[in-house]
């Protein structure tokens, strides 16, 4: 009895946050607390069918940030905090996500492709006026490659502001650079 209340509840909950995030920004960071891990795997699984169209093209749109078993997760979340919530990145103006194997084979990326993915574009920020978009996969900054966030945000913080980032990135099946300036809004 417990196991089916609280499997509807489950859904239940996960609806309602769908709905609400759907009514307001699908893309706020949410953190829902279970009561144990059954409970969060189960939690995630109703989340990401009831998302399905964002976690096709975000695989970790729904994701573990923390549990008994340790730093499981986590490495996305602090890494996307680093480069949103007052990194040096933020100058460049967009959020990312890192590449997962899933994400890779739905691109139809070739394997062992690494990259970040442009999950969210400042309004009137750099990258935004430099032509990237949502959703671009960032595999190198000034020829450097880019496995997952936190390379980038150690590329950028080594550059000053007035300087040029030029990205390498792939939109689809195409391959192209970008130069953008770092720096705040324009």
């Amino acid at each position: 009895e417990r196991v089916v209340a609280l499997r509807a509840r489950t859904e239940a909950i996960a609806r309602h946050l769908t709905d609400f995030l759907k009514a307001t920004d699908r893309f706020s960071k949410t953190i829902i607390f279970c009561v144990d891990q059954e409970h969060a795997s189960d939690m995630r699984a109703a989340l990401s069918n009831l998302n399905a169209d964002l976690v096709r093209q975000y695989p970790n749109y729904v994701c573990r940030v923390t549990s008994d078993e340790g730093a499981i997760g986590r490495e996305d979340w602090e890494d996307g905090e680093a480069a949103t919530e007052g990194s040096k990145t933020t100058k460049l103006g967009f959020k990312m996500a890192g590449l997962t194997p899933e994400a890779a084979r739905e691109l139809r990326l070739p394997p062992g492709t690494t990259g970040v993915v442009v999950t969210e574009l400042v309004d009137g920020g750099p990258a935004e006026q430099a032509g990237v978009a949502r959703g671009d996969l960032i595999l190198e900054v000034n020829r450097q490659p880019v496995a997952r966030p936190g390379d980038l945000t150690a590329l950028v913080e080594k550059l000053k502001e007035g300087d040029m980032a030029l990205l390498r990135l792939r939109r689809g099946a195409v391959s192209l650079f970008l130069a953008v300036p770092i720096g705040g809004r324009k």
